[in-house]
């Protein structure tokens, strides 16, 4: 049992499963969300209100400018929070006002859901109060708060990939953006197959997110809700810390999941002001500027008072983030009026076909990711599979991708976008003749095989095109596999195969001959008989990662190491698609390859290993007190389907490479997993949670979970229609 025990109140009922999953009951949905903010709050006590608080930009005033990793459990980040940083960063973009404003357009479910879920959250406070810091037992939790959060969460996702993009503008200086450095790193994986790649007829779909194990904001908490009303609704998914309701995983009709893409949401302007003033078209303009004092807790309890000055232009609708010889750095969110996601998720949530979640989808809330569906239609059972691209990008009317990825001159209205991109412009793709989906963070037009959509029928600065090896490892498993039965397809998703292994090992091992050293002959023993994946008994893998921690790749591709590329416009030819999932391939400077190979095997030799030690042998997973060996590994550029987050000197790092988004997600790794098949009966399938489902450090629930990781084991579940 969970070390919470089962409750019962007037508005919900509490069950906790073995491994500290919630189980809620209610005949309301607000009942629903008020239980869900009890659990929540349970499970992750500190990191929850201080999540809240970062949102105000006030966690500062109750914990002091940065905490250690570790301090009275205010943290599971290793370097600590910087929380001053956080909340100037908050208050330079006026979040606690702008959730002023959102809360206003909030309907009247969707105000009582979110009402409920804080008088959750503080029903729990009232009853534990061991259980939070005692620097927090006065925070005051409100739905403005949890609301404030969630925008703040959204903007950091849009900025994982902008980060860059500031550090070239402040030319290497450094630069402190803890509320979006936490989502730098995050990727993940999902997939759907429709009845034709079933064994049974019923689609299948996996929803997998790959974000960090151990930064706060990004922590996922997976719940059952159901509601005793006769309506027949029950939903088991998972929210990201504090979020009010679930943002990915399935009813007994239908399931959905989430990945991160590649879309420009955000613009940059740079701008030369004296005194609040500074011309747009040689015409004189003023910044709104306003103070503001950041509260700061001291090591002996007393407040200090930062002031920073907060700049708005509302010519570019942007504020002042960053400042550089005098000028200023604007960052226009160009989804920064779409406030109400909150009921979009509920009516996806709620959705029993795929025309009711498109509905849903169709409010346009989204402000990223690719979201892939599979399910059964409630009336007729007809099954279907789909894949949206989102973005609420501004609408542009001239330049490419990397035109407007850049800092751009905010002195010039032609600059300044317009407008925002609309449901009907985005990348939609359903019930494909391949019958199957896949995301891995690659972009919307390698979704399937051939690819679904022609780069010349969307604008060059919406979408940029480019793949990556981790999403052609799983389309090569989707694409050459007939047909799959829920054991084989959680199978498929639970991969540990090396896709960049088989691509160059027989390309090294062939170029290897008699003429080379000893170490490079037992280099080439050892590779010849691996078999390409990392499990824990397999041997080669950790030389192979050693020869590609010394590579000095830059992007996802495994590049400069290859002479090709990948290739969109074969991957959308309908005879020889296929032939895409090669590319790239070649190897460009093979005696650079075996030279990196040699040193490889003398890394090993110094840290006292044999060329064929295996995988598990030498890596663990590990979070809290538990720790098993390693199965999977880094998802890029190695392709592997099951990534887990290795120490950060086994991470391979990428750069960049020459699209300006890239960026690696081996950071981070299986964190949320569910398999989920849908029959004429309902859903089953299978989750974890990887890192456990508390936070809190003294809970069984802290990592017990990196068991079932390590086995590749799910554990079960089912929803049965009503």
């Amino acid at each position: 049992m969970s070390e919470c025990n089962p409750r019962k109140t007037r508005s919900y009922q509490l069950q906790w499963d073995e491994w500290g999953m919630p189980i809620i009951s209610s005949t309301t949905m607000s009942g629903l969300c008020q239980g869900w903010g009890f659990a929540q709050t349970f499970l992750n006590p500190n990191l929850l209100l201080l999540a809240y608080l970062r949102g105000q930009g006030r966690s500062a005033e109750y914990v002091g400018a940065h905490s250690d990793f570790g301090a009275s459990n205010l943290t599971k980040q290793p370097d600590g929070v910087d929380f001053l940083q956080s909340d100037v960063l908050v208050r330079s973009l006026q979040i606690p006002q702008l959730a002023d404003e959102a809360w206003s357009n909030q309907d009247d479910e969707v105000k009582a859901c979110i009402t409920a879920f804080v008088t959750g959250v503080n029903e729990c406070r009232e009853e534990y109060p061991e259980r939070f810091d005692s620097r927090l037992r006065d925070v005051k939790i409100t739905p403005k708060a949890v609301l404030g959060h969630t925008l703040n969460i959204l903007i950091g996702f849009q900025m994982m990939l902008r980060l860059p993009t500031i550090a070239t503008w402040m030319q290497s200086k450094e630069i402190s953006l803890p509320s979006w450095q936490d989502f730098a790193n995050a990727g993940s994986n999902n997939c759907a197959i429709g009845p034709s790649k079933s064994k049974e007829g019923h689609p299948m779909l996996v929803i997998n997110p790959h974000t960090q194990w151990d930064v706060d904001l990004n922590t996922f908490t997976e719940a059952r809700l159901e509601l005793t009303d006769g309506s027949g609704f029950c939903f088991q998914g998972a929210a990201m810390l504090g979020w009010p309701m679930p943002i990915m995983g399935c009813n007994a009709h239908l399931g959905y999941g989430g990945t991160v893409n590649t879309q420009n949401g955000i613009t940059f302007y740079e701008l030369s002001a004296d005194n609040g003033q500074f011309e747009l078209d040689n015409t004189k303009q003023t910044l709104s500027l306003s103070g503001e004092a950041v509260k700061v807790r001291t090591d002996n309890g007393e407040q200090e008072i930062y002031q920073h000055m907060v700049a708005y232009s509302s010519a570019h609708n942007a504020h002042a983030i960053a400042t550089r010889d005098e000028k200023l750095l604007l960052i226009n969110v160009g989804s920064r009026g779409n406030v109400c996601l909150l009921r979009q998720l509920l009516d996806m949530m709620r959705a029993q076909s795929l025309s009711g979640f498109q509905t849903a989808l169709k409010q346009h809330q989204l402000p990223l990711f690719n979201t892939i569906y599979a399910g059964r239609d409630s009336q007729d059972q007809s099954s279907h599979i789909h894949f949206s691209w989102h973005s609420l990008a501004p609408q542009r009317e001239k330049g490419s991708w990397e035109d407007w990825w850049h800092v751009l001159d905010g002195h010039l209205s032609a600059n300044i976008a317009k407008g925002q991109v609309s449901y009907e412009q985005l990348l939609k793709c359903e019930d494909p003749d391949s019958g199957w989906l896949q995301n891995c963070n690659d972009s919307p037009h390698f979704a399937t095989l051939p690819s679904p959509f022609d780069p010349a029928d969307h604008p060059d600065w919406l979408c940029p095109v480019f793949s990556n090896i981790r999403c052609q490892s799983f389309s090569r498993i989707l694409a050459e596999q007939e047909q799959f039965d829920l054991d084989s397809f959680t199978k498929a998703k639970l991969s540990t195969r090396v896709e960049l292994a088989f691509r160059v090992v027989p390309q090294m091992c062939k170029a290897i001959n008699e003429g080379h050293t000893q170490a490079l002959q037992a280099c080439k023993k050892v590779l010849a008989s691996w078999d390409f994946h990392t499990n824990p008994s397999s041997k080669g893998a950790y030389l192979f990662l050693h020869w590609l921690l010394n590579l000095g790749i830059v992007d996802t591709n495994a590049s400069p190491l290859f002479s090709d590329s990948y290739d969109q416009v074969l991957a959308a030819d309908p005879e020889r698609h296929m032939d895409s999932l090669l590319k790239p391939g070649k190897i460009a400077n093979m005696t650079h390859a075996l030279s990196i190979l040699e040193k490889a095997a003398e890394i090993l030799t110094e840290e006292g290993h044999a060329l064929d030690v295996a995988w598990g042998d030498v890596l663990t997973i590990s979070h809290g007190k538990y720790s098993f060996p390693a199965v999977g590994g880094p998802g890029d550029p190695m392709g592997i389907i099951s990534a887990i987050p290795l120490k950060p000197a086994l991470r391979p790092f990428i750069k960049g490479g020459a699209l300006p988004a890239n960026r690696i997600e081996n950071e981070g790794g299986e964190t949320f997993v569910m398999v989920a098949q849908f029959t004429p009966e309902g859903v089953e399938g299978g989750s974890l949670v990887s890192y456990g489902q508390s936070s809190h450090p003294d809970s069984k629930h802290f990592g017990d979970q990196v068991e079932l990781v390590s086995r590749r084991q799910l554990r079960p579940f089912k929803i049965t229609k009503q």
